[in-house]
């Protein structure tokens, strides 16, 4: 690969990034719950509302990382220390899409449900991006990658199974401290069913970029 398409896949990247957490930001907007992966994020945002939703999505990736370190050791190769600084660029951008769409609100709930397709359309189109680019990998798609490695099992059952630990974890943590849920809806079920699918669709035409 040489550097001038190395270079364009870093932007391509950096750029799937901030379309992913834009994405993020309109379901955030569409209040019918969130992707399975954001929920506990959304969770610790409303325990603590001091601390953005960024920062703590930044944590729960950092978090993904150690685990992916603890279960690879030697063969975690040391640029992958790279989703770090992505991951900090993908909170950001998800507190800085806060900002830019703090005034925007829908009450209709028949909008809410177009907002919530609409950001399941730009989240799968950010994340193929991510993936077609070549350059690095998010956070929990390469810890779910690692533990079904160790695990000697299908990406898609790891995959289905940590969404639905997270997913419960929120759940609990939200009931404990606030006595309701939050960010779980019939959007969480909604964007699990319908994103995966949308990113391979993209990904096919994505893929045939000339770089």
């Amino acid at each position: 690969m040489s550097a001038k398409e190395l270079l364009k896949r870093a932007v391509f990247m950096l750029l799937g990034i901030c379309v992913t957490s834009f994405g993020l930001e309109v379901a955030v907007k569409a209040d019918l719950g969130l992707s399975p992966l954001t929920t506990l994020a959304y969770a610790m945002n409303h325990i603590f509302p001091g601390v953005s939703l960024g920062i703590f999505t930044f944590l729960q990736q950092c978090c993904y990382v150690l685990l992916t370190v603890l279960l690879l050791r030697r063969e975690f190769k040391i640029y992958q220390l790279l989703i770090l600084p992505c991951s900090f660029l993908y909170g950001y951008v998800i507190d800085l899409s806060a900002m830019l769409l703090t005034s925007f609100s829908v009450s209709n709930y028949f909008a809410r449900l177009v907002l919530m397709l609409l950001s399941c359309v730009i989240v799968a189109w950010g994340f193929s991006m991510i993936l077609n680019s070549g350059v690095c990998l998010d956070a929990n798609t390469t810890f779910v990658s690692a533990l079904s490695k160790k695990m000697n099992l299908p990406y898609s059952r790891v995959k289905v199974a940590t969404d639905v630990i997270t997913v419960a974890l929120a759940a609990v943590v939200a009931l404990a401290a606030l006595r309701l849920v939050v960010g779980i809806r019939e959007g969480t079920v909604i964007s699990a069913v319908i994103i995966g699918p949308m990113v391979g669709f993209f990904g096919r035409y994505i893929s045939k970029l000339n770089w």
